[in-house]
């Protein structure tokens, strides 16, 4: 089982089981995402960068595809109730705002991932990444949330390519 798959799995554990888990766990699982997957991204981004490779099954490049979409529902949930924020509320419609994006990507994971798609890619963001964009328009970060782990439990964790490489048993039963 690879990095990302066990992610994947404690993700899901995590979002099921989130009531149940006591504090300072809840506290590991996001240095856990915040620390050591932002590393692994930043690492990818790199090797990605410098051999100039696309992310398998890429539908959309850098956008919403199976390589990179945790970090959006990290991201995400990241950003839950920042839309309701009193001073400089964060709105998910920030994300087609380039001096926006800037402004909090060096904090954000969703951002960052925003970021790192307009600097990779050209034209219009509408256009190029139409999902993410589309997306935009939905009013609260909660939501956007639930939604992208919905996706990314039937457009990813669904295929068999990638659910394949999971070991099934009494820890990680098959769905």
């Amino acid at each position: 089982m690879c990095i990302r798959d066990s992610i994947n799995a404690e993700y899901g554990k995590l979002v099921a089981d989130h009531t149940e888990l006591p504090p300072p766990m809840v506290a590991g699982l996001k240095d856990l995402v915040l620390v050591v997957f932002k590393d692994y991204l930043d690492l990818c981004r790199m090797i990605q960068s410098r051999y100039c490779l696309e992310p398998a099954g890429s539908k959309g490049v850098y956008g919403l595809d199976d390589y990179h979409h945790l970090p959006y529902i990290f991201g995400a949930s990241q950003l839950e109730g920042a839309e309701k924020q009193k001073e400089d509320p964060i709105l998910p419609k920030h994300i087609t705002d380039a001096n926006k994006v800037d402004a909090h990507r060096g904090r954000y994971m969703y951002f960052e991932m925003i970021g790192w798609i307009n600097e990779n890619k050209k034209g219009p963001f509408h256009e190029h990444s139409t999902i993410l964009y589309n997306i935009s328009g939905i009013d609260d970060w909660e939501r956007i949330t639930r939604g992208m782990f919905k996706m990314h439990t039937g457009e990813v964790m669904g295929k068999f390519v990638v659910i394949q490489h999971f070991l099934f048993g009494k820890t990680l039963p098959y769905p």
